[in-house]
């Protein structure tokens, strides 16, 4: 029976070691898992900065985009109306092209009138200055009759 209990101790000194082994070993596998755990926390802690970090960042080119995209639409607003604004200086300068077109044929016409005119002016000036030179000389003409009539008048009354 102390064979029994001899062989029962040395069994149970065996189990003590394997348990003894497993309980280091495990140990062991448990302060690498803690620190991997630890790596993984680390980690996490950091991907969690990270998120946040880029969280921020695209919220804040969201909003640079929002602003981005109202002056785009404020400007795309501003060359409609400029073009508006193309469109209608671009007919008044026809209508004052068409209307200094007319202009000039008026002016044309006018100054055509006024050389028509001013050669009907020349002519009757002419015809005038004619007609001035005609009635001097009929006027000299009928002096010198009237002198030559006096003359023979006085000449017979001194007969």
């Amino acid at each position: 029976r102390h064979d029994e209990q001899a062989q029962l101790a040395r069994e149970r000194q065996g189990q003590v070691a394997e348990l003894t082994q497993a309980l280091a070993k495990l140990e062991e596998e448990k302060s690498v898992l803690v620190g991997r755990h630890d790596e993984q926390a680390q980690l996490a802690r950091e991907r969690a900065e990270q998120v946040e970090t880029l969280s921020k960042a695209l919220a804040k080119l969201e909003e640079e985009k929002s602003v981005l995209a109202g002056r785009h639409d404020e400007q795309a607003q501003l060359a409609r109306e400029r073009q508006g604004q193309i469109e209608v200086l671009t007919q008044v300068l026809a209508k004052l092209e068409e209307e200094k077109s007319v202009l000039a044929g008026r002016q044309a016409e006018a100054e055509r009138l006024a050389a028509e005119r001013l050669g009907q002016i020349n002519e009757l000036q002419q015809q005038i200055q004619t007609h001035q030179q005609l009635s001097q000389e009929e006027k000299v003409r009928a002096e010198a009759q009237l002198n030559l009539i006096k003359d023979m008048l006085t000449r017979d009354a001194v007969l």
